[in-house]
């Protein structure tokens, strides 16, 4: 059987959900999926480091997932790429009924020109984000984001109000749901409130992430800084990625995308790391959404 080239085709776009599931179906194993990546002259190398938190992250996904579920579950959830792409693999498979998109949302895209004009309109369209939608009726919208601040909640909602004279901030038509909200800045609740619930343990048993941030983390429930909730955001946001973090849009083929830039900016923060590497990304893809498929009733 031929190696899933599929996956790699396009380098500046993530497979669909959809598509890594026809991957699974079709009988490929990981070992499939790095023929695929070399065919394209992806390297191997540095695969297992780069997954080496991803077994002790999967039960959060999981509970983050079926949390964010019973909560709003009439909302469109918006799950901001690249940093919620595995929590977004889990949760559409594993809850198909609520509605849920993968929505580009690095901040240089969201900052760019291309938001607020006729190529912003048509790319939100995508997500829901319509003229009808926004004007005409009462759709409520929930980003779901890792943390810190939620500034992807307030840059989105002041491109909807540029375009469609619309707040649906102050309507209470939007809101957002963070891993983790630091206490001082953030524009919305975790989705898992562990001020009240007890942290789960093995949060802390994170080595790789832990040791890219240059230290341990202690438990604390109250604090962002060196909390169990905060090295598990960091961990999601550390996971290795397809491509860089998107910086404008682009038209493809009639659609609307938002494009991934060439390099990573000369300045980044530690948490929002590049971690560009495909063949990674797309061997974490492909567990997270076996393992959904073995959650499913």
């Amino acid at each position: 059987m031929p190696a899933p080239t599929e996956l790699f085709a396009r380098p500046f776009e993530r497979p669909e959900t959809t598509q890594m599931l026809g991957v699974i179906a079709a009988g490929y194993t990981e070992a499939d999926i790095i023929e695929a990546g070399r065919v394209f002259g992806h390297s191997a190398d540095g695969v297992d480091e780069a997954l080496g938190d991803l077994p002790a992250v999967l039960p959060h996904i999981h509970q983050l997932s079926d949390a964010l579920s019973t909560q709003n579950p009439d909302n469109v959830h918006l799950i901001a790429a690249r940093d919620g792409e595995l929590l977004y693999d889990d949760f559409s498979v594993t809850h198909p009924d609520v509605k849920s998109h993968l929505m580009p949302a690095s901040i240089d895209l969201l900052l760019s020109d291309d938001m607020t004009g006729e190529l912003g309109r048509r790319f939100l369209a995508r997500f829901d984000l319509d003229a009808t939608t926004i004007k005409k009726t009462d759709r409520h919208f929930t980003i779901v984001d890792t943390g810190f601040s939620g500034t992807v909640f307030v840059h989105l909602a002041d491109i909807i109000e540029v375009l469609y004279r619309t707040s649906l901030r102050r309507s209470g038509r939007l809101d957002i749901k963070l891993v983790c909200a630091d206490i001082h800045t953030a524009n919305g609740p975790q989705i898992i409130d562990y001020a009240t619930e007890e942290v789960p343990r093995d949060a802390v048993l994170l080595p790789h992430t832990a040791a890219r941030l240059g230290g341990s983390f202690a438990h604390e429930k109250h604090s962002r800084r060196n909390s169990p909730t905060m090295l598990l955001a960091t961990a999601l946001q550390l996971m290795p990625r397809y491509h860089e973090a998107f910086d404008g849009l682009v038209e493809d083929g009639g659609k609307v995308m938002a494009h991934a830039a060439d390099s990573a900016p000369t300045e980044f923060m530690l948490c929002n790391a590049s971690n560009v590497n495909p063949i990674a990304a797309a061997i974490a893809q492909y567990r997270v959404i076996q393992s959904a498929l073995r959650r499913q009733p």
